[in-house]
């Protein structure tokens, strides 16, 4: 997962957080002035309401991370990711994640609601399954999912998409999104039942119809709703409340320096470090 906790990409800080470390080494490479971290995303330490901005390719995996405070449903990894992504993100910011279909698609709806509870869904574009072939040497029909996170108060927006419906009237329906009954346009390419898919067995999938996907994309995200991001106000920034889990080691009401949001002095306030914004400047200056 990547974050961006500033609006311009110019002067922007850059959280990179990669599982593998051969990867991880690579992307410090290539970019030296980010914050990358060799971690399993589960497992970072990151604050909340720390970021304009998340990215990710989410992984997959039969596995539920072990997270009491966000995950006491015990979502599966791919899942895990929205929730905690939400958890992150400051209000008003964005998620923007490549998901498969299964997100937005499974008849339960239990992860979009627990996502809608913080956040509002912006739009989605639905990928062909040769998108990824090229580069990834796979065959997976994914979306682009866009979410805004709401400020505390505001009341709900954006456009339906918890309900996953049936399409058709046949006894074995495609199970499809409402977002997609409703925007069939931003499906880029044809929707399609196959007897034997990538693992042997029937699938759904949505295949290339001969367009130039690049074109296609462009298009889609022309049409995906303009000013959802905003930068917060000075009043809001210092309203906002950035909590950081506490690393292990930190003893309960210890103080100790950290470099997350945006650094300083911070005190272990259960299991979260508070970030102390109301110091001394002299003091403050001290923890630089």
């Amino acid at each position: 997962m990547n974050a961006v906790d500033s609006p311009a990409v110019a002067s922007s800080r850059l959280t990179g957080v990669e599982i593998d470390p051969l990867t991880a080494r690579l992307a410090k490479a290539l970019y030296p002035d980010a914050d990358i971290r060799s971690q399993a995303f589960e497992n970072v330490t990151l604050p909340t309401n720390g970021f304009d901005l998340a990215v990710s390719n989410v992984p997959f995996g039969d596995y539920a991370p072990f997270d009491p405070k966000l995950n006491p449903r015990k979502f599966h990894i791919h899942d895990y990711f929205f929730i905690a992504a939400a958890e992150r993100v400051r209000p008003g910011g964005l998620v923007a994640f490549i998901t498969s279909r299964g997100t937005l698609d499974k008849q339960y709806p239990h992860l979009r609601e627990a996502v809608a509870k913080t956040c509002d869904f912006v739009g989605a574009i639905r990928l062909p399954n040769t998108a990824f072939k090229k580069n990834a040497n796979t065959e997976v029909t994914t979306d682009i999912v866009f979410l805004r996170k709401r400020a505390v108060g505001e009341k709900q927006g954006g456009v339906p998409w918890r309900e996953s419906r049936p399409l058709g009237t046949e006894s074995n329906p495609i199970f499809l999104n409402e977002y997609f009954h409703a925007h069939p346009e931003m499906m880029l390419g044809k929707l399609e039942r196959v007897e034997h898919g990538m693992y042997g067995r029937e699938e759904v999938r949505l295949s290339a119809d001969g367009r130039d996907l690049g074109e296609a994309i462009a298009g889609a995200v022309a049409t995906l709703p303009a000013g959802v991001f905003k930068p917060l106000t000075e009043a809001q920034s210092a309203a906002l409340r950035q909590t950081i889990p506490a690393p292990p080691g930190v003893k309960p009401n210890a103080y100790v320096l950290t470099n997350e949001g945006g650094g300083g002095i911070a005190v272990r306030d259960g299991d979260e470090l508070r970030l102390l914004t109301d110091l001394p400047a002299a003091l403050a200056a001290s923890g630089d």
